[in-house]
């Protein structure tokens, strides 16, 4: 499946540089996504074990990017999935661009469009999380 499952878009008074790097720093995940428990750096990625209840409780994270997009990829988890962050310089800020993009089609039977209304919630929250670290850092 190649279709994303939904686009979600925020602004953030912050230059692409600063946005890019701090997405291509799993390290910070948990600054902004409070659901991660642990966050272990192996040499296939990062290890990610949710404290919460979520879609995938367990997932490995590896990171691509180019100058105006990072693409995390989860694997190993229920659900495979690309996050695609797409950076668009607005002035002094950076528009964020966030698609959600499964590389699986349905979750132990279940179809993904029965379980998107929450994951869209969640990954909302997780980018007005981000958006507001990086309000905070660019003080």
């Amino acid at each position: 499946m190649t279709n994303r499952l939904f686009r979600l878009t925020i602004m953030v008074p912050a230059t692409v540089t600063q946005v890019r790097q701090l997405l291509l720093t799993p390290d910070r995940l948990p600054q902004w996504n409070p659901g991660i428990g642990t966050l272990t750096v192996r040499p296939n990625g990062w290890v990610i074990t949710r404290s919460v209840p979520a879609l995938n409780r367990y997932e490995i994270l590896t990171v691509t990017a180019t100058t105006r997009q990072v693409v995390y990829h989860s694997t190993a988890g229920r659900l495979t999935y690309q996050l695609r962050f797409d950076l668009t310089p607005r002035g002094t800020r950076t528009q964020i661009t966030e698609e959600l993009v499964p590389t699986t089609s349905a979750v132990r039977g279940l179809p993904l469009t029965l379980l998107m209304a929450n994951a869209r919630s969640a990954f909302q929250a997780n980018l007005q999380n981000l958006a507001a670290l990086m309000t905070r850092t660019a003080r």
